[in-house]
């Protein structure tokens, strides 16, 4: 698969996606209607078990199939950092569950009593997941400067764009709620929030497809399976 042209065509859909939110936002504010004969909530980004939801989980999954299918190669040809991948892979399964079926929901559910989670739960959670970002980062700090240039420089990138809605948007928004709950600009922050998050997958894919593309060698995925049927 062409990296830039995977690339195009993942933005060309989250252009869509954010647009036909967007277009739904404004008439459910401004004109009036709620659903659309079921579009508006059908492409709401900030709705559950829609199109954005499921195209996000997609993207998060493929993104964890092309990190195993790395974490093959680098494991088949001994690369110092196999475990890294692997691990990476499994994560971004789990992210993949959690978007589609909103797992830390269901876990923190029963979390969420007494009035100081009532108030706090949303920047509690919001703490605890920069909190495990920081210790990925230091665990990953050998293994992230280890990447080839061009992918590192992806991969960078791709971290800044889907921290920034991840983290920086949805921070903002709950400061916003408690300076002015009844602003209308809360209405399209989530299209910010999940936009940069989708985008931000978007590149990280792109930097995996690189990768794969320009410092695996081709015949790579079989080296393991050659050897084991290889004769001694």
């Amino acid at each position: 698969m062409h990296a830039p042209t995977a690339f195009r065509t993942l933005t060309i859909v989250i252009a869509l996606l954010a647009a036909a939110s967007l277009g739904g936002t404004i008439s459910r504010l401004f004109l009036g209607h709620d659903t659309l004969l079921g579009l508006i909530p059908l492409f709401n980004v900030d709705a559950e078990a829609n199109v954005p939801t499921w195209f996000s989980a997609a993207m998060l999954l493929f993104a964890s199939l092309l990190l195993a299918i790395i974490w093959r190669a680098e494991s088949a040809r001994g690369g110092r950092f196999a475990r890294h991948w692997g691990a990476l892979a499994l994560i971004f399964v789990y992210l993949s569950a959690d978007e589609g079926g909103h797992v830390h929901e269901v876990i923190s559910t029963p979390l969420l009593v007494g009035d100081f989670m009532q108030r706090f739960g949303g920047i509690t959670w919001l703490f605890l997941n920069g909190l495990g970002l920081v210790v990925v980062c230091v665990l990953y700090r050998r293994f992230v400067f280890a990447l080839p240039s061009d992918v590192l420089r992806l991969a960078l990138a791709s971290a800044t764009v889907f921290v920034a809605g991840a983290v920086g948007v949805e921070l903002a928004t709950w400061l916003s709620r408690r300076i002015d709950p009844g602003s209308v600009v809360l209405e399209f922050m989530p299209l910010v929030e999940e936009s940069l998050e989708m985008l931000g997958v978007a590149l990280f894919i792109y930097a995996l497809l690189l990768f794969i593309a320009r410092h695996l060698p081709p015949l790579a995925l079989m080296v393991g399976d050659a050897r084991r049927s290889s004769p001694e």
